[in-house]
C-alpha cells in the first residue's frame, strides 16, 4: 500500500521529492500505519488530488501539510506536505524512533547546534539538501534507516564504526523454497525460472519431509523420485541450478524425519520444528541442539516458529542455541516470509561480532512468495549485518564448494 502511495505522488508531478518514513521505512515487523513525507509548492491542490485516488477510502483529517487517511483494506497513512528546504529535516524527524532522536539532539546540542524542526548553530538557520548532508553537518557517517533505534548507532556513527549493511542485489540465490511436490502451488521449473527472472542463480528446493503429512510430505521414495526430477530439470535449464534439499521436520526427541543414508542424497538440509510447540524451554532447546549435532543439518529454519500477530515463538534459550550453531558452523535461517521474520533482529543484533552465519530464505510456497526476500534483507539490515554474515550472498561455485567442505568437515569432527 505504502509502495503504491508513493507511486501515486510521484506520477502527480504535483510533488517534488516523495518519500517513505516512520517505523515501515525502520522496516520493523509489526506496522501500524504508513508515513510518507512529499516537498511541494502546490499543497492545497496535491491535497485535493490525494483525497479523489480509488486507493482513498476515507479522509480522516485535512489540513495544512497534513492528510490523515484511511486507505483499502484499513491501513491508515499520514501524509506529511512541506517546502523543499524542509523536506530532509521532516524525513528524518518522521523516520527515526523517539529514543534515537533523543540521541541525535543531544549529539548536536554537544556540538553546538540545535536540532528540533530544522539544524541552527545559534540565530542562523543551516540548509541541509539530504538527510546525508544534515548526518555530515554533526560530523557523523549517514546512519540508514533500518538502525535508527536509539540501539547505540549515533555514538558508533560518531566513531565511524556502523556496519555496512546487506543490499538486495547481494543476494546471488536462494534457500528453502516449497513446491507442488508438497505443499507449494507451482512447479519446480516454475519456481526456478521465476527465481531466475529475480537474478538469482541458484535455488535450493527443500519441500516438507515425511511427517508433515498436513503438507504431502515426501516418503523416501518420493524424494528419490524428486531427485531425478531435478536432475532433468536442471538439463533445460541455463544460468540458474536447483540444489537438492529438504525441510526437514525434528521429531520431538531431536532426531530428524529422514535417516541419514537419505539425507546424505541432498545437497542441503534445513531442519524445522513443526510440532509439540508447548515443550518447556529446556527440553525445546535441547531438541534443537541435538538436531544440529547431526552432520547433515545445514541449517535451521524459523528457530521460534512465531506467527507475527498470531503465534508467540516457544520458548528457547536463544543465546545457547547460537552458540551451538557458530561452533558446528550451522546456520540459522532469517525466514523472509512477513509473516514470520524468524529469526528477530534483535538478537541477529546481539549475535553481532561471534561468528554467526544466516541465509535469507523466502520459505516460498508460490512465485510470488520468493519476493519475500526484500523483507529479509529489511529485518537482516536492521540486525545490523552484512553481506559477510550472509550464505546466500555466494556465488553457486563459492556455495557448492563451502556445502561440500563444510560436510566434509562435520562428517568427520
Amino acid at each position: 500500500m505504502a509502495q503504491q502511495m508513493l507511486d501515486l505522488l510521484t506520477a502527480s508531478k504535483l510533488a517534488r521529492r516523495v518519500a517513505l518514513a516512520g517505523s515501515l521505512r525502520r522496516r520493523q515487523e509489526i506496522v501500524e500505519q504508513v508515513d510518507l513525507v512529499a516537498s511541494t509548492a502546490q499543497e492545497e491542490r496535491l491535497r485535493t488530488t490525494v483525497t479523489t485516488w480509488p486507493l482513498v477510502e476515507e479522509v480522516l483529517l485535512s489540513e495544512p501539510s497534513h492528510l490523515s487517511l484511511r486507505l483499502q483494506r484499513g491501513v491508515r497513512a499520514d501524509l506529511h506536505l512541506v517546502d523543499e528546504a524542509t523536506f530532509p529535516f521532516t524525513l528524518h524527524a518522521l523516520t527515526g524512533n523517539q529514543t534515537y532522536l533523543a540521541a541525535i539532539q543531544a549529539h548536536a546540542r554537544k556540538r553546538g547546534y540545535s536540532f528540533d524542526d530544522g539544524l541552527k548553530r545559534g540565530s542562523e538557520r543551516l540548509a541541509c539538501d539530504t538527510e546525508e548532508a544534515i548526518f555530515s553537518v554533526l560530523g557523523l557517517s549517514s546512519i540508514p534507516p533500518e538502525l535508527r533505534e536509539g540501539l547505540g548507532e549515533v555514538e558508533a556513527a560518531e566513531r565511524g564504526a556502523l556496519p555496512k549493511l546487506i543490499e538486495e542485489p547481494n543476494i546471488q540465490g536462494v534457500f528453502h523454497v516449497h513446491s507442488t511436490w508438497s505443499d507449494g502451488m507451482s512447479s519446480i521449473e516454475e519456481m526456478a525460472r521465476t527465481a531466475q527472472a529475480l537474478g538469482y542463480h541458484y535455488l535450493g528446493l527443500s519441500d516438507h519431509s515425511q511427517s508433515a503429512r498436513y503438507a504431502n510430505g515426501l516418503e523416501p521414495d518420493r524424494v528419490r523420485e524428486q531427485h531425478r526430477g531435478i536432475e532433468r530439470v536442471n538439463e533445460t535449464l541455463d544460468g540458474i541450478t536447483i540444489l537438492k534439499g529438504s525441510e526437514v521436520d525434528i521429531l520431538p526427541d531431536g532426531s530428524l524425519d529422514y535417516p541419514d543414508d537419505l539425507l546424505r542424497q541432498m545437497d542441503f538440509v534445513v531442519a524445522s520444528v513443526h510440532s509439540r510447540f508447548t515443550m518447556p524451554e529446556a527440553e525445546m532447546t535441547a531438541r534443537i541442539i541435538k538436531a544440529m549435532h547431526n552432520p547433515y543439518v545445514t541449517m535451521i529454519g524459523h528457530l521460534t516458529g512465531r506467527l507475527l500477530l498470531a503465534r508467540e515463538g516457544y520458548g528457547l534459550d536463544i543465546a545457547a542455541i547460537v552458540a551451538e550453531a557458530i561452533r558446528l558452523g550451522v546456520i540459522i535461517e532469517l525466514n523472509a516470509n512477513p509473516h514470520r521474520l524468524d529469526l528477530d533482529w534483535r538478537h541477529l543484533r546481539a549475535t553481532y561480532g561471534q561468528g554467526l552465519l544466516t541465509s535469507i530464505n523466502p520459505d516460498a510456497h508460490s512465485p510470488d512468495g520468493l519476493r519475500d526476500v526484500t523483507y529479509g534483507v529489511g529485518i537482516a539490515r536492521k540486525g545490523g549485518l552484512s553481506s559477510g554474515r550472509i550464505l546466500n550472498t555466494r556465488s553457486l561455485q563459492d556455495i557448492q564448494d563451502w556445502l561440500t567442505q563444510r560436510r566434509r568437515a562435520r562428517l568427520h569432527a
